[in-house]
């Protein structure tokens, strides 16, 4: 113990803890954790961020208001215009643990410009109301990133749920990919765009063409389609997402394509 490294010892701490949490989730909620679906990070300023300590955060109201712990009257509240689940999650993560890394920043200040400059009201309402339909995928993501160790009923009905979110997100990907793809191609048929790229130092692509291409390639990688074809087999052609809980139950009954299971085709 007196030769041990004091960061290395903290580290194993670190995770011999974490692995804990995850061992008291899964026998609690019945669960496990399939290979590579989680990541955990350590370290002060993890992954190019400021971490700010809890008092400040308090102090600064940055995600509750401190007389009366509303949510709605902090900075998070005020600033809070997104339209999916995780990015709330994400708007969050980065008022409390803000970027560091200046490429980053200045690149995501570069495509509010873009969209701004080059796309205009129509195709910034087109984009939040493309974003709007994926407001379930949080929940889309929990389904997948766990396994139900005990098969019944409700696991069943939670398998299946998670299902009709995931075939209705590879839906709506396409959509979203089809409209910054269309934002990308309207911007290089400009007049003049070209020399005004080549003005660029060293040649490099804007930053905003950039983090478009990437978000494209993130929503578009070859596995999609064939997640797609197999949904396409599995589940009705008319099953999609509910928000109404009975209309969910409803479509449970007929979400699983004829006949792949005698038991559960409703439908003979």
């Amino acid at each position: 113990m007196h030769t041990l490294d004091q960061e290395l010892f903290l580290s194993y701490t670190f995770l011999a803890s974490a692995h804990c949490l995850l061992k008291y989730m899964g026998s609690t909620f019945s669960v496990r954790f399939p290979p590579r679906c989680l990541k955990v990070l350590s370290g002060y300023g993890y992954g190019g961020r400021l971490v700010i300590d809890r008092h400040s955060v308090k102090d600064l109201e940055l995600v509750s208001n401190a007389r009366t712990a509303s949510q709605k009257e902090s900075l998070f509240g005020c600033i809070n215009k997104t339209k999916t689940d995780v990015g709330g999650k994400e708007l969050k993560k980065n008022l409390l643990a803000p970027l560091t890394d200046r490429t980053t920043i200045e690149g995501r200040l570069d495509l509010v410009e873009f969209l701004i400059a080059q796309g205009g009201p129509e195709v910034i309402d087109s984009l939040q109301t493309a974003l709007g339909c994926l407001t379930a995928l949080d929940r889309m993501l929990a389904g997948i990133a766990v396994v139900e160790v005990k098969e019944d009923v409700t696991s069943a009905k939670k398998m299946i749920h998670t299902v009709v979110l995931l075939k209705m997100f590879l839906t709506q990907a396409l959509q979203l990919v089809d409209e910054l793809a269309q934002l990308l191609s309207r911007r290089r048929g400009e007049e003049g765009v070209e020399e005004v790229e080549g003005g660029e130092e060293g040649g490099r692509e804007p930053p905003a063409e950039a983090l478009v291409k990437a978000i494209i390639a993130a929503l578009s990688p070859p596995a999609f389609a064939e997640i797609s074809a197999l949904l396409q087999e599995m589940i009705s052609e008319s099953t999609v997402h509910e928000r109404n809980a009975k209309t969910r139950r409803l479509q449970e009954c007929f979400a699983v394509s004829a006949g792949l299971c005698g038991l559960l085709d409703v439908r003979t």
